[in-house]
């Protein structure tokens, strides 16, 4: 059999056959091209034995050791064809480009890397092994699992310097995540099983994803399944409503962080304090004009009586967490009203839901809320 270095070592003619002994290679003439590329005699055969040979020996680098690179060296020597004779030129054409891709020297041969071993190490649907990942696949948005596991991976590389990254094991790492997340509903909620594994699996970005954009740890994953859940039981218990629970449950898993059961009780109770007299008020012949102000009167009373965390602050310090707090109280404000209204509101604003076009008035009451100093508090 031939080995890796005796490609990198030949420096004859492009056009290339194993030698007798099946150890070397050697120069081919013009009249093994004119019978390759007519199929005359065994000459088609010689090449094909030449190119499995020569992917043998492209597998054996070390570079390819993992199943994604394998696998496009798989890939890339099946596109080469035996009515022409073997062009070392291409062969070494393969080695540069899977070298580049586990050189991982920018970003785009890095997402490259992502979308080849998630190819490579996913099984298909239907099939039930390993179990985890089957889950996955059947349950998970795999658009997502790319864009997290890319984004982990360029973490990665932008905190290793020039160093070489472990695709494989990054990869993993967050296959892993993702696994767990969705196994994690399992002892939760005894509703809909599946439906609860496609509900996690569909929000993986919030549940494996800190606000910087880090990995979460397996521990913190599971927690933040678990109170997403949790908090989603509570909503059940208390209102004994589906719109209430699901959107208790959009909000635990869109939050970002987890959220206590005892958060509940306090966005329930405060939407049930607000004043809604302005927007119960509307019909469908009240103006855009009046709509916006019935919108803009309860955002103002809001800001002025924002619903503050228990130490007295917003309840969240960044963006994306208010902006799915502001989601929640916009559709648990959507609820308390007339289904005529609502459809006024959407109409007039031209929005689907009267919870849409009434968000970011109250993501905007949040930020700018009048929330007591720490040092005021008790």
């Amino acid at each position: 059999m031939i080995s890796l270095s005796t490609i990198t070592s030949y420096t004859g003619a492009n056009g290339v056959l194993l030698d007798a002994q099946q150890t070397g290679l050697k120069t081919v003439g013009f009249v093994h091209r004119l019978k390759s590329f007519f199929g005359i005699g065994d000459a088609r055969e010689k090449n094909r034995a030449t190119l499995n040979a020569l992917k043998a020996a492209v597998l054996t680098d070390p570079r390819f050791n993992t199943p994604d690179l394998q696998a496009e060296v798989e890939r890339l020597f099946k596109n080469e064809r035996t009515y022409l004779a073997v062009d070392m030129s291409r062969i070494r054409g393969i080695m540069q480009q899977v070298g580049k891709l586990a050189d991982g020297s920018d970003v785009a041969m890095l997402d490259r890397r992502v979308d080849l071993h998630l190819a490579a190490v996913l099984p298909p649907p239907g099939v039930t092994e390993p179990l985890g990942r089957a889950l996955l696949v059947a349950h998970a948005d795999l658009d997502d699992v790319a864009l997290i596991a890319k984004q982990h991976v360029r973490n990665a590389a932008a905190a290793g310097g020039s160093g070489v990254v472990d695709v494989a094991r990054l990869v993993g790492e967050v296959l892993d995540r993702c696994a767990t997340a969705i196994m994690s509903t399992a002892p939760l909620y005894k509703r809909s099983l599946h439906k609860d594994m496609k509900y996690a699996g569909h929000h993986l970005q919030h549940i494996l994803m800190r606000f910087d954009r880090t990995l979460r740890t397996d521990d913190e994953v599971a927690d933040c399944v678990g109170h997403a859940f949790d908090f989603y039981r509570r909503a059940c218990d208390v209102t004994k409503s589906g719109p209430h629970a699901r959107a208790a449950l959009e909000f635990a898993c869109t939050v970002g962080e987890q959220v206590d059961v005892e958060m509940f009780d306090r966005v329930h109770d405060y939407v049930a304090r607000l004043p809604l007299k302005a927007l119960e008020s509307l019909t469908r012949d009240s103006s855009t004009a009046d709509v916006r102000t019935a919108i803009q009167s309860l955002a103002s009373h809001m800001a002025a009586h924002p619903l503050p965390s228990p130490s007295g602050e917003c309840p969240f310090d960044n963006l994306k967490a208010t902006k799915s707090l502001a989601r929640y109280l916009a559709t648990l404000v959507s609820l308390r009203l007339p289904d005529s209204v609502c459809d006024t509101i959407g109409n007039k604003l031209h929005h689907s839901t009267a919870a849409q076009a009434m968000e970011d008035e109250i993501h905007s009451s949040i930020l700018n809320g009048v929330y007591s100093r720490l040092d005021e508090q008790d």
